[in-house]
């Protein structure tokens, strides 16, 4: 998926931005915090933030970075304001759903996750290809 493709701000199928936009608002009425990495007055980056998946457990519900920004640290500096409020609210683990791409799943395994055995439920439903992993804190 590319979301810095001209097409992708296009309509309100899968991978648009209408989906993106549905699917932050959930996320944000369920509790979650948006916090995003600007170059300038450009957002580079984005992610959400949920601190109770269930009471113990956080979850990472969005880490996005356009494409000119990769690789540049922005998604480690969003993963690590992650981890610092995951902490601040006493959450023993974090959650993420995965895209199953080479370099999403690199990225979370090199921050020490490991695919879980027991995914959460509706999230496995929502996302059943993404690879479901958690994070001891």
């Amino acid at each position: 998926m590319n979301w810095d493709d001209e097409g992708w701000l296009e309509g309100d199928g899968d991978h648009s931005f209408g989906q993106m936009i549905r699917g932050a608002r959930r996320q944000l009425d369920l509790g979650g915090r948006a916090f995003g990495a600007f170059a300038g007055d450009r957002l580079a980056g984005i992610t959400i933030y949920r601190p109770r998946l269930t009471a113990s457990m956080a979850q990472l519900a969005l880490l996005h970075v356009s494409n000119r920004y990769r690789r540049q640290g922005v998604a480690s500096h969003l993963y690590d304001e992650v981890i610092r409020m995951a902490h601040a609210d006493g959450a023993t683990r974090l959650y993420v759903s995965a895209t199953p791409t080479e370099s999403a799943v690199s990225f979370y395994m090199n921050k020490g996750f490991e695919p879980t055995d027991s995914p959460h439920p509706d999230l496995l439903a929502e996302e059943p290809d993404d690879i479901h992993m958690v994070l001891g804190l």
